[in-house]
């Protein structure tokens, strides 16, 4: 299943409608950052993966977002390319 939020309320409501294996989020987002509803989603949905996207860098918030339970970090310069290569790491099978 595939699908798209606006926001980060928008974005648990899809997660729990359509029960996905992953889901890219950005940063920053309105209602509810990206990091908020990691957080949210981990407790609910512990086998979800999960990958942040930003333009920002650095590794304090790398950090910060591996505590709150992103299983991987891509800063948006490096899209599509580093992208794919988390989605392989993450999904080695696929």
């Amino acid at each position: 299943m595939v699908g798209t939020a606006r926001d980060g309320l928008g974005m648990l409501e899809r997660v729990r409608s359509l029960s996905p294996d992953l889901v890219l989020t950005d940063l920053c987002m309105p209602q509810m950052t990206g990091l908020e509803a990691t957080k949210q989603l981990r407790v609910a949905f512990p086998e979800l993966r999960i990958i942040l996207f930003t333009e920002m860098n650095g590794f304090p918030l790398r950090e910060e977002c591996i505590r709150c339970g992103v299983d991987s970090f891509v800063e948006k310069s490096q899209m599509p390319e580093k992208l794919m290569e988390e989605v392989n790491k993450l999904f080695p099978e696929s």
